[in-house]
């Protein structure tokens, strides 16, 4: 009896960090998803100049968590495959979505949607990449692996695809 009480801590231990990992895989592998798809939705010819479509689609794929347009996803951002120094690091446990070349103005005219660019010009053309990032500060529940990541670990993952040219 001594033994299974000396046990018992390392296996509970052992259990709980094998449900936190199990949750960090299942939510790199819902982001890569909604990355993916976003990206897909984003090189659509009908979305050149709006991030709105993309925006609601990715978080409607984020069932068990939070994910919100990044504040740096504007118009002139930068290639997110490229440079760490744009990345925003999301609050605990929530995500960021990051679109590049980004439609999103921060004040359109006409007191449109905040993800609608000015509807006019064209961000995204025929054959050029489009970049979608999905970031998640994810937070450990594991008491051990808490301690070590108070501030949580960040689950990055991009998708990039290629503008759809039209058909003349």
């Amino acid at each position: 009896m001594v033994e299974f009480a000396l046990v018992l801590p390392i296996l509970i231990l052992i259990l709980f960090g094998t449900v936190d990992i199990g949750r960090a895989i299942f939510i790199y592998a819902s982001l890569a998803g909604a990355a993916r798809d976003g990206a897909r939705i984003a090189d659509l010819q009908s979305q050149v100049s709006s991030d709105c479509l993309t925006i609601a689609n990715m978080q409607a794929l984020a069932t068990t968590y939070s994910l919100t347009l990044d504040p740096k996803s504007l118009v002139g951002d930068q290639d997110p495959t490229q440079s760490s120094s744009n990345w925003t690091v999301p609050p605990p446990g929530q995500g960021y979505i990051y679109i590049w070349p980004a439609a999103t103005s921060a004040s359109p005219p006409g007191g449109g949607k905040a993800c609608d660019g000015d509807g006019s010009t064209a961000v995204r053309t025929g054959g050029s990449p489009v970049s979608v990032q999905a970031t998640f500060n994810y937070q450990p529940i594991t008491p051990g692996i808490a301690t070590l990541f108070p501030s949580g670990f960040l689950i990055r993952t991009v998708a990039t695809e290629s503008v759809i040219q039209p058909i003349n």
